[in-house]
């Protein structure tokens, strides 16, 4: 069984630095560019990519104007 965990998400859109809070089984670096990309509120359009390599969610969400996402564990809950 996998434990729940809390992970913190910084990233800047529009001169601005941005954080909030995802809970999860684990995150990824792609998985960070993308939740930065939809907690930025950007346009999801039809060739928003919907997951990927880090590369891509990076090149994909910098396109869109968020940069500098990085991610850290909060904590664990059981």
């Amino acid at each position: 069984m996998n434990s729940i965990k809390t992970f913190e998400i910084r990233y800047c859109f529009a001169g601005s630095q941005r954080t909030f809070t995802y809970q999860g089984a684990r995150l990824s670096d792609s998985d960070t560019w993308y939740l930065a990309f939809l907690h930025s509120g950007c346009l999801i359009t039809h060739d928003t990519p919907c997951g990927g390599t880090y590369r891509t969610m990076q090149t994909f969400a910098e396109r869109s104007g968020v940069t500098l996402a990085n991610w850290r564990e909060l904590s664990e809950k059981n």
